[in-house]
């Protein structure tokens, strides 16, 4: 119901614990850089790891229009 203002690629580096990797103490360095819905879809679940929620992102517009929304599917749940 709202567009959050996102980049289209991101450059992320991680560290991977595994058993399977011959490096030392089973510990792999990834870098990646993810473009695109692959992007979008990092930076959404990211936002989730860090407690940040859409309203601390959205505009007041697109809050508004999201308030509008939720209150007509009341009304129409109210019908049922």
């Amino acid at each position: 119901f709202c567009d959050i203002d996102r980049s289209i690629w991101i450059a992320i580096e991680a560290i991977m614990l595994t058993n399977r990797t011959r490096r030392k103490k089973g510990i792999k360095k990834i870098r990646r850089k993810l473009y695109g819905d692959e992007a979008r879809i990092f930076q959404h679940e990211f936002d989730h790891l860090e407690g940040t929620l859409i309203i601390d992102k959205a505009d007041e517009l697109d809050l508004q229009g999201g308030k509008l929304i939720l209150d007509q599917l009341e009304e129409d749940y109210k019908k049922c």
